[in-house]
């Protein structure tokens, strides 16, 4: 009786004990543990890193991913050499353009493809966006018509737009924190003026920044002031600068495209008073009252009161006395 209540004992034992004793036992005991523990090793050391930092060695990464506390999706690379340790952040996605124009604060980032290839892009203000056409009250997105596209990147370097090739090379890349490609790469064209171009003198006007940057802030406080281009251009002479009516005149701008402003050798000479010939035909010797009226008052005198200066601008003698001769 006693060995016929043990059968149905070690029945159950087999059937609900041995199970969670083998379990327990196979977590503890894997033969195969060291080789799937190593497997797992080989895949947390897989590359992770973005396009822009692969080819370095000694290296050591982590991303927001990993860390809840980083707010970008960055990397973060420890590169060590023999001298010493340094850090270096990277911002995976580089802020391309993606419109013609994108609305800021104070005017809008204004970007061209030519069909060349590359982007010319410029931060521009109120002036240049009247000069170029684009709304400020919306963004402008971007034209795929090659003609259209290249006319816009003609009049966008006459306002000083810099250069960019595409696609960018990684080992350009400035170092540090950045989030656009102009703070991310240095340009490939970079233009050194200031420039203006009045619609009513037709004149094309000129400053290489560095000097003007060297002048009195409060004098390049007008240029940052203007309202229109005729004010930017008077901003410009008073600060140094040059004005032209033509390449001709201006060696320093002669690879720059003046598209429809440039009027050619011919245009660089102004006929005098009954002067004419082939290069002036039917030209008017004597000038209306109008004309004498808006030449004196614009160019006898050029107030920027708003902006803190004054200043007389003087045409030549010769000018002058030649238009007092029609009162």
């Amino acid at each position: 009786m006693k060995s016929r209540m043990k059968l149905p004992t070690m029945i159950a034992f087999l059937l609900f004990f041995a199970p969670s004793a083998l379990s327990i036992s196979w977590r503890h005991w894997n033969p195969f543990q060291a080789q799937n523990h190593a497997a797992s090793s080989l895949n947390d050391q897989k590359d992770t890193r973005s396009p822009n930092s692969r080819g370095r060695t000694g290296s050591h990464e982590r991303s927001s991913k990993d860390d809840p506390a980083m707010p970008f999706d960055i990397d973060m690379r420890l590169i060590s050499d023999d001298s010493s340790l340094s850090h270096e952040i990277w911002v995976k996605d580089i802020s391309e353009p993606h419109s013609r124009s994108s609305l800021t604060r104070s005017g809008a980032r204004v970007a061209c493809w030519p069909s060349t290839g590359g982007i010319w892009i410029k931060d521009v203000g109120l002036v240049d966006m009247e000069f170029l056409g684009l709304s400020p009250f919306e963004d402008t997105p971007r034209q795929f018509n090659k003609t259209a596209e290249d006319k816009f990147c003609t009049a966008l370097k006459m306002v000083g737009a810099d250069f960019w090739n595409l696609p960018l090379r990684s080992e350009a890349k400035i170092d540090g924190a950045c989030d656009t490609l102009e703070t991310c790469f240095d340009p490939d064209i970079k233009n050194p003026y200031l420039l203006a171009w009045p619609e009513d003198q037709m004149v094309a006007c000129y400053i290489p920044i560095a000097l003007a940057e060297k002048k009195d802030n409060e004098l390049l406080g007008g240029w940052l002031h203007s309202l229109t281009m005729a004010e930017r251009c008077d901003a410009i002479t008073y600060l140094g600068g040059k004005r032209c009516k033509c390449k001709a005149h201006c060696p320093d701008l002669k690879n720059m495209d003046w598209s429809f402003r440039d009027p050619g050798p011919g245009g660089c000479a102004d006929p005098g008073f009954g002067e004419e010939g082939p290069d002036y035909p039917g030209f008017n010797p004597a000038p209306t009252r109008e004309i004498i009226d808006w030449a004196e008052a614009y160019w006898a005198e050029a107030y920027c009161a708003r902006n803190g200066w004054a200043r007389m601008v003087q045409w030549s003698g010769n000018q002058v006395a030649g238009l007092r001769v029609w009162r």
